[in-house]
């Protein structure tokens, strides 16, 4: 329900907010049934997560650990490392909101296991920084400030991979326009070249007539 304490002028934005999410749980809802119909295990069990993450935003707690253990369930069905280490992550974010923080651990500590034997960066940092909140808020600073440390080194990590990543597109797009004009150019000097010979070769046929 609308907390009646908010100014007049939130209530666009809110609705807003709630219809695109409505919207988006309908169409994951539609999804995870064609996914089921037709066994399509993998993209069910991303769905399961998304909904998982569309409850804990809703602030259904229950309900997103049952989908997130779902997810978690079908991810080692299908021996996918990366859809394993997202679902324990998932489900120890969700734990964590619930103040579960032992369960909350064990699920991180997994998570963080599986995403460094596969450098699976992006799960890394989001790691890191979750096991720094509980650490903090199970009283543990120095392993709170160890964790975070370690999720600012592997940010750094891909803010520089995409950088470079950035830069490199920009090099090679910089050389195939060099390469474009270099054509064009040799192309036109071609052309200059053919319309003098034809130009000289007319005026030869001229003279030998004249």
């Amino acid at each position: 329900s609308i907390r009646l304490d908010r100014p007049y002028y939130n209530y666009g934005p809110l609705m807003a907010e709630r219809q695109n999410r409505k919207k988006d749980k309908d169409n994951l809802s539609e999804a995870e049934r064609i996914f089921r119909s037709h066994q399509l295990f993998k993209e069910l069990a991303t769905v399961l997560g998304a909904l998982g993450n569309l409850a804990l935003t809703e602030g259904d707690l229950a309900k997103a650990l049952k989908l997130y253990h779902q997810s978690l369930s079908s991810m080692k069905s299908l021996n996918d490392p990366i859809g394993i280490a997202n679902a324990h992550y998932q489900i120890g974010n969700c734990l964590f909101e619930q103040r579960r923080y032992r369960t909350a651990a064990a699920h991180l500590d997994t998570c963080l296991t599986t995403a460094e034997e596969k450098n699976i960066t992006e799960i890394l940092v989001e790691a890191y920084f979750m096991l720094s909140a509980l650490k903090e808020a199970t009283n543990q600073p120095v392993e709170a400030l160890y964790y975070y440390k370690r999720h600012i080194a592997i940010q750094q990590q891909i803010f520089t991979a995409e950088k470079e990543k950035v830069i490199k597109e920009v090099e090679e797009k910089y050389e195939n326009e060099k390469n474009r004009q270099a054509i064009a150019v040799a192309k036109r000097d071609m052309a200059v070249r053919n319309s003098i010979i034809l130009a000289m070769g007319l005026g030869l046929m001229a003279a030998y007539w004249l």
